[in-house]
């Protein structure tokens, strides 16, 4: 993260027409095909001449890389290497089909780490209906 979201720099007429990265937009970018480094490159050179701040690699169905495996990897050192020499934001899209993170089913497959969760259910007694209990039953699955 850049120091300047913590520090930002004293605005001027100069920062509003030229931002920083972090204040321009980012596009989510789905790699459609078996892209090569030369690609990638072109590709973000791209971004930057169009005033993107970075880019979103974005996972999805239909990848022709298998997500997270040898030749992804490779695509994504590429794209980060290529950014960083073009000052522009990488971020890898981290929920593929799944909320927050599953990594296209990879952490899912254990089911300690899926989803848990709490049931509450209102239990008053009749004698006493200021008071209530709950009965919290944990999810097994």
């Amino acid at each position: 993260m850049s120091d300047y979201l913590f520090n930002p720099p004293e605005f001027s007429n100069h920062l509003f027409e030229n931002p920083l990265s972090d204040y321009r937009g980012i596009p989510f970018w789905a790699w459609n095909c078996n892209p090569d480094a030369e690609t990638i490159e072109e590709q973000i050179e791209d971004f930057k001449k169009m005033g993107f701040g970075g880019f979103i690699i974005h996972s999805r169905e239909g990848l022709t890389l298998p997500y997270l495996k040898g030749e992804f990897m490779k695509c994504v050192q590429t794209a980060v290497k290529k950014a960083s020499e073009e000052n522009l934001k990488v971020i890898l899209y981290d929920e593929d089909r799944w909320p927050s993170g599953s990594a296209g089913g990879y952490v899912t497959k254990n089911p300690a780490f899926r989803q848990k969760f709490l049931k509450f259910t209102k239990k008053c007694k009749a004698d006493r209906k200021p008071f209530t209990t709950y009965n919290i039953i944990l999810n097994e699955n």
